[in-house]
């Protein structure tokens, strides 16, 4: 990334960490509302459920397709 499209960069990743947040709380939402409707509290049980499962999913991919290893030593620690 060159450093003038810094602000950018900074910018897209702060939208889809937004973006990300506001459909995760309508998804386990919609899942609680959907099995509370009922009289029952399971719905509750269902969204906390369905939140565990896909953060385990997205902690598998970050180890799949997160590089390891050490940054290089010989490059600026920061660059501004």
């Amino acid at each position: 990334m060159a450093h003038s499209e810094a602000g950018l960069t900074s910018g897209i990743v702060n939208t889809a960490h937004e973006f990300g947040s506001a459909i995760g709380a309508a998804a386990v939402s919609s899942i609680a509302a959907a099995g509370i409707a009922g009289g029952s509290s399971a719905g509750f049980t269902d969204g906390f459920t369905f939140a565990a499962i896909t953060a385990a999913a997205a902690a598998v991919l970050a180890l799949l397709f997160i590089p390891g290893g050490r940054p290089a030593t010989d490059a600026p620690r920061f660059t501004h």
